[in-house]
């Protein structure tokens, strides 16, 4: 395989980690927004069953939710997918996961590209490129992208999906108008 190719490939295999990466970041914040959402929405129910409120805070309560929704879609959605994520930084995630690399990843992405003056160096840098790349060939980048957070929190927020339709099945009287 050539210094270029092994190149091209390791950086094909970090941007899929990245996108994997930024996939799981957005699904965890939509999970939060979720279950968080119910949580307001019920509580806003709840308050709205034990005691009748007026028109005017009910109005009140419904900009509370609607504005509890917009910070939390940014907090948790918009901000960290937005948060830019570098070929540096996933390959430094990466040698985290797998100290055996000794930041060849880092190193081969790096200095990859750069033109160099001398032939030494360049040999070199092409050398590294392509042990990186042998190295690297049986090592699944994407396993490194830990999905805990994101099933946690889709558990959550299936656990309360389901007590909104437990809810809904236990008191449907309560849905009429």
């Amino acid at each position: 395989m050539s210094e270029n190719n092994a190149l091209n490939e390791l950086r094909e295999r970090v941007t899929k980690v990245r996108s994997v990466w930024k996939r799981t970041i957005f699904l965890t914040g939509c999970a939060v927004v979720l279950f968080s959402l119910i949580a307001i929405l019920f509580s806003g129910i709840i308050i709205d069953l034990l005691m009748p409120l007026p028109v005017i805070v009910r109005e009140i309560l419904l900009v509370g939710i609607i504005g509890a929704l917009g910070y939390l879609a940014y907090r948790f959605v918009l901000k960290p997918v937005r948060k830019k994520l570098t070929e540096h930084d996933v390959a430094l995630h990466i040698e985290q996961h797998h100290p055996d690399l000794e930041d060849r990843l880092v190193s081969s992405l790096q200095f990859g590209e750069q033109e160099q003056a001398d032939e030494i160096s360049s040999f070199m840098i092409n050398r590294l490129v392509s042990d990186t790349a042998e190295r690297t060939q049986d090592i699944d980048f994407k396993k490194t992208v830990s999905k805990k957070k994101l099933q946690h929190y889709w558990g959550i927020a299936f656990i309360a999906v389901a007590i909104v339709l437990l809810c809904i099945f236990l008191f449907p009287n309560q849905l009429e108008p």
